[in-house]
């Protein structure tokens, strides 16, 4: 499963990659690592269970990325928890993204995504 997150990271497809981070790995980590690689990374070389803590923009790894795509990609990781079943993980979810990543989420991105996908 992992690897089809690098594969639709690769493509471009962004949200079948934090879908299944989210959804399928509820892989809090490697979610927030995506939003600052834009997908880019190989999670192959992720240890599992690091912390993400690092919060930097800009060149990250052999990877650039603007802080507006790691925004709409923040956006979008919140919408996905938002989505979740069972609604105490949903809340660690959510309050864990805001507490620690909420400066980098665009209020318009995340509204833009939260009304074409929570409708």
């Amino acid at each position: 499963m992992a690897e089809m997150v690098v594969l639709y990271g690769r493509a471009g497809n962004h949200d079948a990659a934090l879908h299944l981070l989210v959804h399928e790995l509820r892989d809090f980590d490697g979610s927030v690592e995506y939003c600052l690689d834009g997908g880019k990374s190989r999670l192959s070389s992720r240890k599992p269970g690091r912390s993400s803590g690092g919060k930097t923009c800009g060149h990250v790894g052999n990877v650039n990325i603007t802080r507006e795509d790691q925004e709409k990609l923040f956006a979008l990781v919140l919408v996905e928890a938002l989505k979740m079943g069972d609604w105490m993980v949903r809340q660690q979810w959510v309050e864990m993204l805001l507490e620690q990543w909420g400066g980098w989420m665009d209020p318009v991105h995340v509204s833009i995504y939260a009304s074409t996908s929570l409708s």
